[in-house]
């Protein structure tokens, strides 16, 4: 919905400035427009926080979000759980820590996306709230198991704070030492409300989102109809 409700706006104001514009200048205009919607989404991967052979504290403004409760894993540490199966990039992985409700928080942002996985639980049900000021505007339960990683869908808009709380599911390998509600989470995608927010650095670009390549089609959909025009 996020895409469709990007591209209407990029038409309509295309449409406006088609009416005053000169080609060249509306050709500028296109691609800035395009610009302005998908530069401001970042992925988190957890693998450009300082290397650790085990496991430690996600740090704080990491990607220009808080982290409350979260710490990040080396996939070989556990081999064979969710920490290492449910990585969906890199080596690394999220996890709330000691299996307990776990918090991002930041002013004003776009959840997008993220991929999770169950550390040992088949099953593991995790609610995502998603919450403006003392109000929660969203909620959604993803059920995920250890053996991939699995990724969802959020689109929760405008939020300044997301709520994990994990529960239930069943011990897939009741033979080892480990159990519990922890869950693995990786690719962390996001946008901040406002543009010219500043981060901390941290993060890597998305990969083109579909909102990139039909914002692409439509720069280049204008540029030929104006050349063709120009050719008359």
């Amino acid at each position: 919905m996020t895409y469709i409700k990007s591209v209407l706006k990029i038409v309509k104001l295309l449409k406006q400035l088609s009416k005053q514009l000169s080609i060249t200048a509306l050709g500028s205009a296109t691609i800035m427009l395009v610009t302005v919607e998908v530069s401001k989404a970042v992925v988190l991967t957890f693998d450009d926080i300082e290397p650790v052979e085990t496991y430690g504290r996600v740090p704080d403004n990491y990607g220009g979000l808080n982290w409350d409760n979260f710490g990040f894993v080396n996939s070989s540490f556990h081999p064979g759980s969710g920490y290492d199966r449910g990585v969906a990039s890199g080596k690394y992985t999220a996890f709330n820590w000691r299996s307990g409700i776990a918090k991002v928080s930041g002013n004003g942002f776009d959840f997008n996306s993220a991929s999770f996985a169950s550390a040992w639980n088949n099953n593991l049900n995790i609610l995502v709230e998603g919450f403006a000021g003392d109000g929660i505007k969203y909620s959604t339960t993803v059920i995920v198991n250890p053996d991939a990683p699995s990724s969802f869908d959020f689109n929760y808009q405008d939020i300044d704070r997301l709520v994990f709380t994990s529960s239930g599911g069943i011990d897939a390998n009741p033979s080892d030492k480990d159990s519990g509600s922890h869950f693995a989470l990786d690719n962390f995608t996001f946008d901040f409300a406002q543009v010219d927010r500043p981060g901390s650095g941290n993060g890597s670009p998305v990969v083109p989102e579909p909102i990139t390549v039909v914002g692409s089609l439509i720069a280049a959909g204008f540029g030929a109809i104006f050349y063709r025009k120009s050719r008359k």
